[in-house]
Parts: C-alpha cells; sequence; structure tokens
C-alpha cells in the first residue's frame, strides 16, 4: 500500500511538473509578445518598412526568445517538450523562408505567414487545454482558437483590405495573446489546478 501510495505520488510529481514546464514555456513569453507586436504595428504607421524583412525579423525574434526559454525550464517530463521543440523548428523555418528565400520560386508572404499560424496557434490550444485546468484562465486557450482562424484569414488572403497585411494580423494576434498570457501569468492559482515542483 505504501509502495502504490509512493508510486501515485511520483507520478503526481512528474505531472505537476510537466504542468508547470508547460504554463512557464507559454506565458513567461509575453514580454516579446507585447514588444514585438507593438513594433509591428507601430513601424509599418511611422515609416515605410520591408513588410517581409519586418515579418522575418518579428517571427525570428519568436523563435530566439522560445530556444531561450526551452534552454531556460529543461525538457521537462511529458512530451509536451516535443510539441514546443516542433513548433520553435517551425517558428524558424518561417522566418528562414522569408527572410533567405531559398526556393526557386517565390511563396506569397501571406501564405507563409498563414501556414505557420495555423499550426503555431493549434501549439497554444494543446498546451493550454492540457496546463490549464482552472476554467478562469482557459482565455489563453482561446486566444489560440482567435490565432488559428486569423492564420485561416491570412493564408486565405480575406479580408483582401489594405490594412490587413500578414504583418498586421500577426502583430495583432501577438498583443491578444500578449496581454491574455500576462494576465494570467501573475493570476494566483488556486488549490485544484497544480503545484509548483517546490511545494509538491
Amino acid at each position: 500500500m505504501s509502495e502504490e501510495k509512493s508510486n501515485m505520488s511520483m507520478d503526481e510529481n512528474l505531472r505537476n511538473r510537466a504542468l508547470l514546464s508547460s504554463r512557464v514555456f507559454l506565458l513567461v513569453q509575453w514580454p516579446a509578445y507585447i514588444v514585438l507586436g507593438i513594433v509591428g504595428l507601430l513601424l509599418p504607421a511611422l515609416t515605410h518598412v520591408d513588410q517581409a524583412a519586418l515579418m522575418g525579423a518579428i517571427l525570428l525574434g519568436m523563435a530566439f526568445t522560445k530556444i531561450i526559454i526551452m534552454i531556460k525550464t529543461g525538457r521537462g517530463p511529458g512530451t509536451c517538450f516535443c510539441w514546443r521543440a516542433g513548433v520553435t523548428a517551425l517558428n524558424i523555418l518561417a522566418s528562414f523562408l522569408i527572410l533567405a528565400n531559398p526556393l526557386p520560386f517565390e511563396i506569397p508572404l501571406h501564405m507563409i505567414v498563414g501556414a505557420y499560424m495555423v499550426p503555431a496557434s493549434f501549439y497554444v490550444v494543446l498546451e493550454g487545454r492540457y496546463s490549464f485546468l482552472d476554467r478562469r484562465i482557459e482565455i489563453v486557450t482561446y486566444s489560440g482558437f482567435l490565432g488559428m482562424a486569423i492564420g485561416a484569414s491570412v493564408f486565405s488572403g480575406f479580408p483582401d483590405i489594405a490594412f490587413w497585411t500578414p504583418t498586421f494580423a500577426y502583430s495583432l494576434y501577438l498583443l491578444i495573446l500578449g496581454y491574455t498570457s500576462q494576465h494570467f501569468t501573475f493570476l494566483k492559482i488556486s488549490g485544484g489546478d497544480f503545484q509548483s515542483p517546490d511545494q509538491a
């Protein structure tokens, strides 16, 4: 009985650590979301800027942020690390395609950005559903659904209006995700969600 209880305690501890790692990875990026979102919205409005170069730089900034956080948080238990590594690799690929343009044929910017946003936002949904058990903070998950919708809109080129550029759409999404993330990063979580490893 004691051994069974010990195994359950170990499993619970691993689960808590996995949840904490997921939450940390998703939520501590909010300063990057906010800063890059503001840059993406304001810079084109203030001066003439190459949309592709700006979009590529924003995606590259997000990729570096994800890499630094993964290094700091470590691999952690569970399969979430594979999702994080995958979405980071996708982030790097999208920025590389935009900035280096290595392919012999021209892929429109809106298609690259849209194709990146849909799976990257789906990752936010998965991490949110896995990590945020408290209904009060599921709005982060809803942000992921919104990102998928924006990504599909950007990819399809609809609506075809002047201001709805890939940079504007992605930057707007970053601000929305950044706001929800920073709000709930500092929210005190009640018992029944998870404990930090130090408390387990």
